[in-house]
């Protein structure tokens, strides 16, 4: 199936070439986040959104496989692009501990269920058509 991580989460970001609120914080571009609005560019291009978007999935993929390395090997590449795109879209301290929001998202996958996985993309506070989409990935892997 493969598909391409960062083209989705353009499409699913859109761009803004300036700040905006965003999730108690501000973001830019193609969803780079950061708490205050001080620590964004005042105004970016295409070009550079695509590069903080490149550096924010690096940073995810990092950050995931630090605090999950029991998922190794159990993922496929797509069931990993999902979690990383869930995570750019609610941060590390909304996907884990000790935010916790996603902890039966995460016992799923564990047990690797992945219909559980699915269905708890469903049920999450991520917006339907991101969360369906990300929910058939997940069941199909």
């Amino acid at each position: 199936m493969s598909f391409d991580l960062k083209a989705q989460l353009k499409r699913q970001e859109g761009f803004r070439s300036t700040p905006y609120p965003d999730a108690d914080g501000w973001a830019v571009g193609y969803g780079h986040w950061a708490k205050k609005q001080t620590d964004l560019p005042k105004k970016v291009s295409k070009a550079e959104a695509e590069v903080l978007l490149e550096q924010d999935i690096e940073e995810v993929e990092v950050w995931l496989a630090k605090a999950f390395s029991q998922w190794d090997g159990k993922l496929t590449d797509d069931r990993r692009k999902v979690i990383v795109n869930i995570v750019f879209n609610v941060g590390f301290a909304g996907f884990a501990p000790p935010g916790k929001a996603f902890y039966h998202l995460i016992d799923a996958i564990d047990v690797e269920d992945w219909s559980m996985a699915a269905a708890e993309i469903i049920d999450s506070h991520i917006a339907p058509k991101r969360a369906k989409e990300l929910a058939k990935i997940m069941r199909e892997g």
